[in-house]
């Protein structure tokens, strides 16, 4: 059981220049035995080449050199690549021609690559994200790269970090996509109040920026996807599903069921909610942006022994398990914070007009425990449940049996020392060292904790927020905090200090009168 190491960034001088061509040499899938790594090493001595120290970020761990990665001015591929195109001509004819990498208008990313003895420690994330924060502070609006068709995982890292596909390319023979990233997030707010908010969040300046808003109540929690947002009206009797497509929203009538959170399923077919006074998960088809009638309710039984709030079921949270080895099939786990359960449910792609919902089991949790939200580590294997009543971290193996997710209790963790029995979300940092959980009524704040290399954890620290902090968001970099603060009727604003803390900037932004309980990125 190992705590997470020291990681820093340094700028590389000459004497990484061995480190810089062994990165460019394993960025083509060799090592130091690579025909270019003398090459690429001389060339990164120099302070005229793409490949020059110049512009290199060295990682260390504990103090021992990890990684590298090389970035520079799009604008200047040519004058950079000068003298490594006369190399190429020499060896191959005057006629030899390199494909287009990058363009004016955006900071490149050459190459990125972490020595194999330090890989799983978030290494690449951190370069990527210090080399986007130089890159952002250079004045550049957007930062882009390039990755081979077939490398799902490094583009599945990639995306997870907020760059999103351009447009497919070729580069030395091989079809790549051109991805880029954004200095500019794109945010949906959603709270209690009379509106939903637009917002631009400037990950290199802290800046929040509401740029338009509309009209849905009580829309408590949201989701998006480019410029369609899904949320909800908690109402009662008057609760509603809504849609909205190019800024027109669409509703549909849900009775008093109180839907209190959304999600897409991952082929984008439906939406689901959880809803918390019908004790029950939803399901709404989704056609070109609009959603339409329920087409399935799965109703709960049960109860729990805290008084008025587990008199009856009353689901929180709907959420996908990520695809896992040796697991079959989609699964939904939905904490039902009324009778101290996690449902489990499989999904089944429609066909043929049977059941896309299917409830499958539960997972047990102690009586008055009221687990709220959950979250997943899908490179460790482990879920973590936070529990709304009674403040704490529940940590779960995830396994299989015959194609069916089991989940083991590994480790239970006190999140909320001062039992104020308002705990309510939970996010993994992106580069899956820390972990943080927010709790209100007293105390208001952050905890955050440390995630050992067998998924386990350590609470390293609290931060405190405003008033009634809900819920909040980490940027995909990781290096911003938003915390929605229900009571301050604001937006605060942290940064991420090297050591997983939550440092407050300063920003915050008012939304008053609206009351602000959930934030989205615009996938």
């Amino acid at each position: 059981m190992l705590y997470p190491q020291r990681i820093t960034i340094r700028p590389a001088s000459p004497e990484d220049a061995d480190l810089i061509a062994l990165v460019l040499a394993m960025a083509l899938g060799g090592d130091e035995s690579h025909p270019f790594f003398e090459i690429f090493a001389g060339l990164a001595r120099r302070d005229d080449t793409q490949y020059s120290y110049r512009n290199a970020l060295v990682a260390l761990v504990d103090g021992v050199r990890a990684g590298a990665i090389v970035g520079y001015d799009g604008a200047r591929l040519h004058e950079l690549r000068a003298p490594m195109e006369e190399i190429l001509r020499k060896m191959h004819g005057d006629d030899f021609v390199l494909e287009e990498e990058t363009s004016a208008g955006e900071f490149y990313l050459d190459s990125v690559a972490v020595l194999p003895q330090f890989k799983g420690l978030g290494v690449g994330r951190m370069l990527i994200g210090r080399m986007s924060e130089r890159a952002f502070a250079e004045g550049f609006d957007r930062v882009g790269l390039i990755v081979d068709f077939d490398n799902t995982k490094a583009e599945a890292l990639y995306s997870a970090m907020g760059f999103r596909r351009v447009n497919p390319t070729t580069f030395l023979g091989h079809r790549m996509w051109h991805m880029q990233y954004e200095r500019d997030i794109p945010l949906v707010v959603g709270g209690y109040g009379e509106n939903i908010y637009r917002a631009l969040f400037n990950n290199h300046t802290g800046e929040f920026s509401v740029i338009g808003k509309a009209s849905a109540p009580n829309a408590s929690h949201i989701v998006a996807r480019g410029d369609n947002i899904y949320t909800f009206s908690e109402s009662g009797v008057d609760s509603k599903i809504y849609s909205f497509k190019e800024g027109v929203r669409k509703e549909i009538l849900c009775s008093g069921d109180d839907p209190c959170f959304i999600t897409l399923s991952p082929d984008d077919k439906h939406i689901l909610t959880a809803d918390y006074s019908g004790g029950s998960v939803s399901l709404y088809p989704i056609s070109d942006g609009e959603v339409g009638d329920r087409v399935q309710k799965l109703k709960f039984e049960g109860s729990g022994p805290v008084a008025r709030r587990q008199l009856s079921p009353h689901i929180h949270q709907v959420r996908f398990l990520p695809r896992m080895a040796d697991i079959q099939g989609s699964w939904i786990l939905a904490p039902d914070l009324g009778s101290d359960k996690v449902r489990m449910i499989k999904y089944i792609a429609p066909s043929e007009g049977g059941p896309v919902l299917t409830h499958s089991g539960d997972i047990p949790f102690p009586a008055g425990s009221g687990p709220r939200h959950i979250e997943f580590d899908s490179e460790r294997g482990m879920m973590y449940c936070l529990s709304e009543l009674s403040g704490e971290l529940f940590v779960f193996r995830i396994k299989s049996a015959d194609g069916v997710p089991v989940f083991e209790l590994a480790q239970t963790v006190l999140a909320d020392e001062f039992h104020s029995g308002g705990s309510a979300d939970i996010h993994l940092h992106p580069s899956g060292r820390y972990l943080y959980t927010s709790h209100r009524l007293k105390n208001d704040g952050l905890a955050v904790f440390r995630v050992c290399d067998d998924g386990t954890i350590r609470k390293s620290g609290y931060v405190h927020t405003k008033d009634h902090p809900r819920s909040f968001l980490i940027t995909p970099d990781g290096r911003h905090i938003l915390v929605a603060s229900k009571n301050d009727f604001s937006i605060e604003v942290f940064l991420v200090d090297g050591d997983g803390m939550p440092v407050p900037t300063g920003r915050i932004s008012s939304l008053s009168p609206d009351a602000p309980t959930a934030i989205a990125i615009c996938k």
